[in-house]
């Protein structure tokens, strides 16, 4: 007879699969073993793992789904101020297609000039902008564009807030743009 909590040996010693321990005065399994002792073949335990999996996955879509996710590329998502979160490949896409934009780098000088930019951009650091926003065409898409995004997404919620007709940020900013491979002009 073994301890409450502990499993019942089997003659020999060895605890063999499908066990049970005595707890009181009834008696439990262990928590992967079928009830009443019986043991489950390889198949049977193969099966519930594929149960299991297809349990997980049906919760896992059903979570994205809640949440909104979807599988297709979806429009530009608009930022509560906004104001559009744009990749850096649909970037480059809007560049190539010669788009007439203007691209606002938001980064300080030195990291403008050391760590490269993308040509044709402007610099206006962030700091700056609220006073040099008149230098810019209010009628032009303005994408913004930083080392991360962070001040990018900023300087959006300033434009939207200015007037600035759906001002775009750049996710990832000169990260994902380097990551990319795509072109710097460099000092």
């Amino acid at each position: 007879m073994g301890k409450p909590g502990f499993p019942m040996l089997p003659p020999g010693g060895r605890v063999w699969e499908g066990a049970t321990l005595k707890q009181g005065d009834g008696e439990t399994g262990f928590p992967h073993a079928p009830a009443r002792g019986r043991v489950w073949t390889g198949k049977e335990r193969a099966g519930m793992r594929e149960l299991f999996r297809v349990v997980l996955l049906a919760l896992a879509a059903l979570t994205l789904g809640a949440c909104g996710a979807t599988t297709r590329p979806a429009a530009p998502a608009t930022g509560p101020a906004g104001y559009a979160n744009i990749t850096v490949a649909e970037l480059k896409a809007r560049l190539d297609a010669r788009e007439p934009l203007i691209l606002l780098d938001v980064r300080s000088a030195e990291e403008y000039t050391q760590d490269g930019h993308i040509a044709g951009a402007m610099l206006i650091p962030l700091p700056e902008l609220a006073q040099r926003m008149d230098e810019l065409d209010s009628q032009r898409p303005v994408v913004c564009i930083c080392r991360s995004g962070n001040r990018s997404r900023t300087a959006c919620e300033q434009l939207a807030r200015a007037g600035f007709s759906n001002p775009a940020n750049v996710e990832g900013g000169m990260r994902a743009w380097a990551a990319a491979g795509y072109a710097m002009e460099r000092p």
